[in-house]
């Protein structure tokens, strides 16, 4: 049976490192991608292309059509499709310059869908294709996320973006409409992600970025008491977060339990609380990351089991490699965007192996893609006979091993992990 908090528990986990926190002097990201629908998942190179005039991209009903640049870049695109058509947050991509954007939800925000007057027919999945289309760099990135939300507001309760290439790192933490807070991740850190908002302070943080009304309007709405001249005792998450997933265990223990495995120490979530981003004392390597990705917080007590082969996915508690958990990639990157490797598992990264992928080399043996990825593109949201039926092939031989390791769990994971671990050596 699946928990009835099933919902929550399809939302996303990501770990970005700082180039002086990262063992290979490169940024490194890490992505679960966690969807709460049957999914299917292509991995497709789309080359750079010129468009005419008048060009405008493909977006979900309602919602506001951008034009289109007249050049647009190379990239690798992850698409994730479920039953209805592509999904509108879900899609990774790594473009020609080496930046790459993901996100994760934000579990709501206080500007609901249901205030009639909030932003409606802005933007949401145009913002990442656009940024993989054009972002000569992650923080060329962030500036055409920022410019896109500012002209047309962002149609979704709240979102959490990051853009990263390999030098440096950037957070945008999106309210619906015209609202937003983000920075620079310093290269001595590491910023752990699951599901709410991690700005508090906008004191402090790396090249900045927030509106000018960001406070005033929280003042207006009665989320947020002026108490100091110089509005320092702001909190962004605790102003904009929605109350109910505010600090809520479902994100409080992944950012808990992560940050514990990635500093080496223990993490107090009543004194130290839920930063964008923590100093480490220590290089954060690659086994490091997987680890992370792959944790149920074993040996502590939210690790709770139950059901066939006492499996850690689909409980009460949320993991961060948990039942909906449908991929998981981590962008080692290089100064050259072609070498960059995508490590990828196809499926819950506990039970599966990373595989070394180069994405921006062409497409992958194996792995199904489209032949016409800008058909693909334009078509991503329409609703297609088979949409979720996989061809043979790499991606559904793994589902299918993780499936059948799922009802043996206890009794089969050690033995897996060993042949998984001895895999990665052999990479």
């Amino acid at each position: 049976l699946m928990p009835a908090n099933i919902y929550n528990q399809a939302n996303c986990m990501t770990v970005v490192v700082g180039k002086k926190a990262s063992q290979t002097g490169k940024v490194l990201l890490a992505h679960n991608e966690d969807d709460y629908t049957h999914a299917k998942v292509k991995h497709q190179f789309v080359p750079a292309a010129d468009w005419p005039e008048g060009t405008l991209l493909p977006a979900e009903e309602g919602k506001t059509r951008i034009p289109q640049v007249r050049h647009t870049l190379a990239y690798s695109w992850i698409q994730v499709t479920g039953p209805d058509g592509g999904l509108t947050t879900s899609d990774c991509f790594l473009n020609e310059k080496g930046v790459c954007v993901v996100s994760d939800s934000s579990c709501g925000s206080r500007e609901d869908a249901e205030d009639p007057s909030l932003c409606k027919d802005g933007i949401v999945y145009e913002l990442r294709r656009a940024v993989a289309e054009r972002a000569q760099s992650a923080g060329d990135a962030m500036k055409i996320a920022c410019d896109l939300i500012d002209r047309y507001g962002y149609a979704s309760a709240g979102r959490i973006y990051f853009f990263a290439d390999s030098e440096e790192a950037f957070m945008l933490q999106i309210v619906r409409g015209k609202m937003y807070a983000g920075c620079r991740i310093p290269d001595d850190a590491v910023a752990i992600m699951p599901n709410h908002y991690t700005i508090h302070s906008l004191h402090g943080l790396q090249n900045a970025v927030y509106q000018d009304d960001l406070i005033k309007r929280a003042i207006d709405k009665g989320w947020y008491r002026l108490g100091t001249a110089d509005w320092s005792d702001f909190d962004f998450a605790k102003a904009y977060q929605d109350p109910k997933t505010y600090r809520h265990p479902e994100n409080t223990l992944r950012q808990k339990y992560a940050t514990e495995m990635l500093l080496r120490q223990p993490w107090s979530m009543e004194a130290d609380g839920f930063p964008p981003y923590v100093k480490v004392n220590q290089p954060i390597g690659l086994d490091d990351l997987i680890a992370v990705m792959s944790a149920h917080y074993e040996g502590t007590d939210a690790d709770i089991r139950f059901g066939p082969g006492a499996s850690p996915h689909d409980t009460s508690v949320r993991r961060i490699c948990t039942g909906t958990t449908v991929e998981s990639t981590i962008y080692e990157f290089t100064d050259n965007a072609r070498t960059t490797t995508a490590w990828t598992a196809f499926g819950r990264p506990c039970e599966l192996m990373f595989i070394p992928l180069h994405p921006l080399c062409g497409e992958i043996e194996g792995l199904e893609s489209c032949e016409d990825p800008f058909g693909a593109a334009r078509t991503h949201f329409e609703k297609k006979p088979f949409n979720t039926c996989h061809k043979d092939g790499v991606w559904q031989i793994m589902q299918d091993f993780q499936n059948r390791i799922e009802f043996k769990y206890a009794e089969r994971i050690d033995s897996v992990r060993r042949m998984n671990s001895a895999a990665l050596n052999y990479f």
